[in-house]
């Protein structure tokens, strides 16, 4: 069998350069990932001038991002009307109805707890068996979780929020975001 070098070497340089702007896709795997959460923290980066608080625009572009996730995962989302902010929702339903669904918050305005909630959720996705309960997974303005405005939330019986995640530490990143899906198994 013969090679065409010449053709073989712009192969490798089209490859190497081919959508230079696109963050990698995330593996979808069964295992927690730092590489994976890092790729969800690029996908929520939103650049914003210095002094101006997070914005209609900024929270638009992550709501696109995640309503992209979810529907990758086959998690459908929903809009969720609490109080006076707006948030958005996704459900993994539980194999016994009936029982208590626990949720998985995070504030729009925090990418690093956005990131692990939505790693955090393919995981279930992807692990077996799945859980007997619901599991909600859902983001807001709010810095902790709005129970008593929302609707359809007062049957919950535990809130997680990935907070004080270790971002520099990707074995203790790993770590606690396993821990965290372990409470809501």
């Amino acid at each position: 069998m013969r090679f065409n070098l010449p053709l073989l070497a712009l192969g490798a340089v089209f490859a190497a350069t081919a959508a230079p702007d696109c963050p990698a896709q995330s593996s979808f795997g069964p295992e927690i990932s730092a590489e994976d959460f890092s790729q969800h923290l690029q996908g929520l980066a939103v650049a914003e001038p210095a002094g101006h608080q997070f914005n209609d625009y900024a929270e638009e572009l992550r709501l696109s991002y995640l309503r992209y996730q979810f529907t990758r995962l086959g998690l459908p989302t929903q809009a969720e009307p609490c109080g006076n902010a707006h948030g958005l929702q996704a459900e993994l339903a539980g194999t016994e109805s009936g029982r208590p669904a626990v949720l998985y918050y995070a504030p729009w305005t925090n990418a690093a707890q956005v990131a692990g909630v939505l790693e955090i959720a393919e995981r279930f996705m992807t692990s077996r068996p799945r859980p007997k309960h619901a599991v909600r997974f859902m983001f807001g303005s709010e810095a902790q979780a709005p129970l008593s405005a929302c609707t359809g939330l007062e049957k919950t019986t535990r809130v997680i929020q990935p907070e004080n995640l270790p971002v520099g530490d990707a074995a203790a990143l790993v770590r606690q975001l396993i821990a965290l899906q372990q409470q809501g198994r």
